[in-house]
This record gives structure tokens, C-alpha cells and sequence, in this order.
């Protein structure tokens, strides 16, 4: 998640909470310069300052060694940190995928759109029209959602039709 803030991150930083410790990691950290008056001291001109960074946290298990084991194996940590990420950015847009799937529901299912004693060829054309309606289409949309690119951090949501 991009994260902007007046003081320059460390890569790492741990903390323990009873018996986990959550890890909260940095990347790609850049200074935003801004326009600063010559009148002003350096002192205030850091103050001033603003950074633009990459921020990921993982909560583990607490136990001892760990900021030394993190400090050690710091790539596989933060992999770690980004995949938590993204699991729980894509499981929120899967459940969000989910209801709006369920809202249409009843629009597909048979036993409601489908008056009894139905000919085999009434049916036929009744599953095509539904196969090839606009509901049809969203829903699908709505199931391609994980084929995106940039899933799930940049989600275009289809427009539900009327």
C-alpha cells in the first residue's frame, strides 16, 4: 500500500503485541520535494520534508529471535507480507464479487422464471434468452473479475443492468 509520511521509514520495524508480534515493512521509498522558501533554515526545511513509500505488515506468532531472523532473511519477509496483502485484498473483492452475484441469483434460477409443463422447446429458447441477456453478461463480468489486470488493488466494477 503506498503510504506518504514527514519522516524517512526504516526497512523494517517490529512490534510486539502479548504473544504476536506484528512486522511492518518499507519499500521504494522516495523524498517529495516541495517548493521551499531560501528563507528558511535547514533545520526547518527537513522538517518539511515528505516521503512516499511502499508499506506492508504481517502479524506473526511471537517468539524469540524473531527481529533478528526478520533483520536476517529480510527478502523472504516482506515476499511474505506482500502475499498476506493480496490474500486479504482478494478474498474482500471475491466477497464483494460474491454478493453482487448472489443479488442476480434469482434471476437464473429456473424454478422461478419457468411456468410449468413448459415445452422442450420453450425451454430451449427461455435458456438462450437468459444465456444471452444483459444479466448474463454482468455476471460473467463479475466472475472475470479476478482475470484483471492489477487484481485486486485496480478493480473495474461492470455496471449492473436494470
Amino acid at each position: 500500500m503506498k503510504v506518504r509520511g514527514g519522516t524517512r521509514p526504516d526497512p523494517y520495524r517490529c512490534v510486539r503485541s502479548e504473544d504476536r508480534m506484528v512486522v511492518t515493512f518499507t519499500e521504494n521509498v522516495k523524498e517529495i520535494t516541495n517548493e521551499i522558501p531560501d528563507a528558511i533554515s535547514e533545520e526547518d526545511a527537513e522538517l518539511g520534508k515528505e516521503y512516499e513509500y511502499d508499506r506492508y505488515q504481517v502479524t506473526v506468532p511471537y517468539r524469540e529471535n524473531l527481529e533478528s531472523d526478520v533483520a536476517a532473511n529480510l527478502p523472504k519477509w516482506i515476499a511474505l507480507a506482500k502475499q498476506q496483502e493480496y490474500d486479504e485484498k482478494a478474498a474482500e473483492v471475491r466477497a464483494k464479487r460474491n454478493a453482487l452475484l448472489a443479488e442476480t441469483d434469482n434471476e437464473f434460477c429456473l424454478d422461478r422464471i419457468l411456468p410449468e409443463n413448459i415445452s422442450t422447446t420453450a425451454f430451449t429458447n427461455k435458456l438462450k434468452e437468459l444465456a444471452q441477456s444483459e444479466t448474463a453478461k454482468y455476471r460473467q463480468a463479475l466472475r472475470d473479475i479476478p482475470e484483471q489486470e492489477g487484481f485486486p488493488y485496480k478493480v473495474k466494477w461492470p455496471t449492473k443492468p436494470q
